[in-house]
Formats: structure tokens, sequence, C-alpha cells
């Protein structure tokens, strides 16, 4: 169902909507997304969660990340930009 879902994005759109379904609560983890947009989830774990190579899943969460969207920390990631990432997942 989750490769489904990110089909017909390209690996950054896929890495910010599965961002967001954790942040928003659609996917669950062992840790949910704090309040403060943190999310405890390494690189690993996003790329098989996702179906895609934890080399691409880097590449994309550090576009993401220069365009002031996240940052990434060491086993986290924090969502700086919520209607940004929104924005970026938006088709067109």
């Amino acid at each position: 169902a989750m490769n489904d879902r990110f089909a017909f994005t390209d690996s950054s759109q896929r890495v910010a909507h599965g961002l967001l379904a954790i942040a928003e609560g659609d996917l669950t983890l062992d840790a949910p997304a704090s309040s403060e947009g943190e999310i405890e989830i390494n690189q690993q774990e996003l790329s098989s969660m996702l179906a895609l190579s934890r080399q691409s899943v880097n590449r994309s969460l550090k576009n993401l990340e220069r365009q002031g969207l996240i940052t990434v920390g060491y086993n986290r990631m924090r969502i700086n930009d919520l209607s940004g990432l929104r924005d970026f997942t938006s088709p067109g």
C-alpha cells in the first residue's frame, strides 16, 4: 500500500510524502513525531519504508534540507516547514 501511494513521484517527493505521513500520524512508528516536528527515524528505516535505496533517500533528504524544509540529525529528522513540505509534495 505504501509503495502504491508514492509510485508516481520522484524520490524527493516520496521522501517528503513519507515524512508528512509520519508527522501527521498517517504512518505510525515506535516513536511518533513530537509536537516540535521531530521524527525519530534513521535513513535506513525510511528507505525500507519507502522502498528506495538508502543513497536515494540520503540525496532526497539533502535536497529537502537545502530548501530549508527539514533538518537531518543523527537518527532523527526535524520538519522545519510543514506547509512548505506539503507544497513540495503537491503535483504541478
